[in-house]
């Protein structure tokens, strides 16, 4: 493991004011089998007010047409409880006094991380299909793909209108996935004031380069012209975003079931 030496602490990407408490209950079933509640994590409002909405039908929701949202309501429910259960994991490493083990494995969890939030827009996009009925194969059931945001926008022109603003940061997701599964993990190091076994753990930082399919090759000895990143960074960048997706899914779903 490389280490990159610095003139101090690099700023940003602890999970400071983040939403990742242990606290979690809800009553319907689409939470049962999500991290939110094995993991005792804080649910999102979106899936609260959903919970609320659902209460009334359920158990009795299984014998109407709108059911199989249930099973897209677990669905995104899921997919965005992974993204937080993955940056809970990077949070508790970054404290972890083995700053070396904690580079290691914070990549490993970066990995899952964007896989996570690729998987959410995937979620989306299949329900968005599902409720649609767009008709596209499996494979252009993705919001990164002009054939599915040319097919939500001919059948429904509000939809396409909700959730196009969230194709910018797709794309971004999707470099990052694409780069982490495909080509190299995230490059994460450790950066010391000095030699690390000299400085204190709260002198010791754990950063990644912020270029996906970066390699060490590109930046260990030109450090100072890297632009570096906290592991939780994107995480908090981009979870506003993530969540509000996740809002006007619940959205989508609560019209498809009204008279």
């Amino acid at each position: 493991m490389y280490v990159i030496r610095t003139n101090g602490g690099v700023g940003g990407g602890a999970l400071r004011d983040a939403p990742l408490s242990r606290l979690g209950v809800m009553k319907t079933i689409f939470y049962n089998r999500t991290p939110y509640l094995a993991a005792q994590l804080t649910v999102p409002q979106c899936f609260i007010d959903l919970d609320e909405f659902y209460d009334p039908l359920v158990p009795d929701v299984s014998r109407i047409p709108g059911a199989v949202h249930l099973q897209h309501a677990e669905n995104i429910c899921r997919r965005m409880g992974d993204i937080d259960l993955y940056a809970l994991f990077i949070n508790d490493a970054e404290a972890h006094p083995d700053y070396f083990w904690a580079a290691t494995i914070i990549a490993s969890y970066l990995v899952g991380f964007f896989g996570a939030c690729k998987s959410l827009f995937d979620a989306a996009s299949v329900f968005l299909a599902d409720r649609h009925a767009l008709g596209l194969a499996n494979r252009d059931q993705d919001m990164g793909k002009g054939r599915f945001w040319n097919s939500l926008q001919g059948r429904s022109a509000k939809s396409f209108a909700r959730f196009k603003t969230f194709r910018p940061l797709c794309d971004q997701v999707i470099l990052w996935r694409d780069a982490s599964v495909h080509r190299t993990t995230p490059l994460v190091l450790v950066h010391s004031p000095g030699p690390p076994e000299r400085a204190s753990r709260e002198a010791i930082f754990v950063r990644m380069v912020a270029t996906p399919g970066a390699t060490a090759n590109s930046v260990i000895d030109i450090p100072d012209a890297v632009t570096w990143l906290g592991p939780l960074d994107l995480y908090n960048a981009w979870r506003p975003s993530l969540v509000a997706l996740c809002s006007e899914i619940c959205v989508e779903i609560k019209e498809s079931l009204r008279p």
